[in-house]
């Protein structure tokens, strides 16, 4: 099929509700890969949550990341400045 066999070029309106429909059928499908009902609030905020949760854990692992390369700079550093010192 063409593009063109789904445009519809009778509508009254100017903007017709057909691209509208497309976007929530494309948004309720995804959801629906994923596992959610978007028709119950409870499984949007749990889902909300669970994103919610994911960026407190990515956060967290990048500042944890950081601290660990910060000591292990800093454990170098102090290793050769003992070296130095000792003699």
């Amino acid at each position: 099929m063409e593009i063109q066999d789904h445009i519809h070029t009778d509508c009254p309106v100017p903007h017709c509700v057909v691209p509208e429909q497309a976007a929530e059928a494309a948004v309720k499908r995804a959801f629906e890969v994923l596992g959610v009902d978007i028709n119950n609030p409870q499984q949007l905020e749990e889902f909300r949550k669970n994103l919610w949760f994911g960026g407190m854990v990515r956060k967290s692992f990048e500042k944890g990341m950081i601290a660990t390369i910060s000591a292990f700079i800093l454990a170098v550093i102090l290793a050769g400045l003992y070296s130095i010192f000792k003699q």
